[in-house]
């Protein structure tokens, strides 16, 4: 297996095997799924069933049903998803509004995508697909498991959930009795909806921490390849490009527009924590290290650079992850968690219900805007 650094700054495997067994592991559940659907047993099964071509999902035993609970540490938890799905469409509608301000700026001042839908081999890289895949089965599960438990600790009947495939992607899903759900007090309903995207927002605050709590920005060395200059040298994995011919060297681009020129260079790495001074001197092509624009500290520090690698690409993307299934459930997009909120807000509140139906529109019209901008801008 060979690291090698992308255009985009992510990193990935390219091995022929890697890359082989991530589009086998997502091929055989995708060609499942489509097939699935035209067969009638399945399809109209009540265990396993197909709902739609390229979806095919089984009902697992999740039952379950408690009194309404008493427990002061719950009702914390419960009401504290309320606020972090309060935190999760604020932020959703602070994204959106930026994103299509931005669309009123000169090319040069505009922000790049905001909403990139996830495509196999064209968005996301194949290799990286697999770990994708466990992160996004994780993020959803958990997401689905607080729901439950938002619902049967509030005593409100749960007739089952389950698991299942669509397109390229696993989902969950959690079945409430609708006839409780619809009894129980507005508020009570509101933290089964906000448990969810709560989660998802809790994940992700909670790996953006740990990113930066564990990073650093600067030039981390992971791979030098046998034989280049920068191996004859001395730069090794886990060495910190510090310096270079005296500047200060903060991120990948200034450090490829002073090296990718023939001539004499300066180093200065830190190497634990040991300032070390090297001379380069390079002629034509390349200098031969794989590089990140951060470096590790805290916890990671003392970790191999392969690991400290794949530790913060999976932190990256599970917060990426969470922050997208957070921002976009709780925003009121009809079918959404945060969709289901201002319906049944518009219905307890009747002089709320129009007002409330316009923003769900107009949110929907402004998200769709701002992906096709973003997928023009992939362009």
């Amino acid at each position: 297996m060979k690291l090698s650094l992308k255009r985009t700054g992510e990193w990935g495997y390219t091995g022929a095997y890697e890359l082989n067994l991530a589009l086998l592991l997502i091929a055989i559940p995708s060609v499942i799924s489509i097939i699935a659907y035209f067969i009638p047993s399945v399809r109209e099964g009540k265990r396993i069933f197909s709902p739609m071509p390229g979806m095919i999902a089984l009902r697992i035993g999740l039952e379950g049903r408690s009194r309404r609970t008493t427990s002061k540490s719950t009702m914390f938890i419960l009401n504290l998803f309320i606020l972090l799905f309060a935190v999760a469409l604020v932020f959703g509608y602070k994204i959106i509004i930026e994103a299509l301000v931005s669309t009123l700026l000169p090319k040069s001042a505009a922000r790049g995508p905001v909403f990139v839908p996830i495509i196999p081999g064209v968005t996301i890289p194949l290799n990286q697909m697999v770990t994708l895949v466990w992160i996004i089965a994780v993020s959803i599960a958990l997401h689905e498991l607080a729901h439950y438990w938002s619902a049967v600790r509030q005593g409100i009947k749960v007739k089952g959930g389950g698991i299942g495939w669509f397109l390229f992607f696993p989902i969950a899903f959690v079945e409430p009795d609708e006839e409780e759900l619809m009894r129980a007090p507005l508020i009570d309903r509101i933290r089964v909806y906000s448990a969810g995207p709560a989660t998802n927002m809790a994940l992700a605050l909670l790996t953006l921490l740990l990113i930066q709590y564990n990073t650093h920005p600067g030039i981390y060395v992971v791979g030098v390849e046998r034989g280049s200059v920068a191996w004859k040298v001395g730069i090794k994995p886990g060495d910190v490009i510090v310096e270079i011919n005296g500047v200060k060297v903060t991120s990948l681009k200034q450090l490829g527009s002073i090296i990718e020129k023939a001539g004499r260079f300066e180093l200065v790495i830190d190497r634990n924590g040991k300032l070390i001074h090297l001379e380069v001197v390079k002629k034509k092509g390349r200098l031969g290290i794989y590089v990140t624009p951060w470096a590790p500290s805290g916890l990671f520090r003392s970790l191999p650079p392969e690991t400290v690698m794949g530790l913060v690409m999976t932190l990256f993307w599970m917060n990426g992850i969470n922050t997208g299934l957070a921002v976009i459930n709780a925003l009121p997009l009809f079918i959404t968690d945060g969709g289901k909120v201002f319906l049944d807000i518009g219905s307890r509140f009747k002089k709320l219900e129009k007002p409330l139906m316009i923003l769900q529109a107009v949110t929907v019209i402004m998200v769709v805007e701002v992906l096709i901008n973003s997928l023009i801008m992939l362009r």
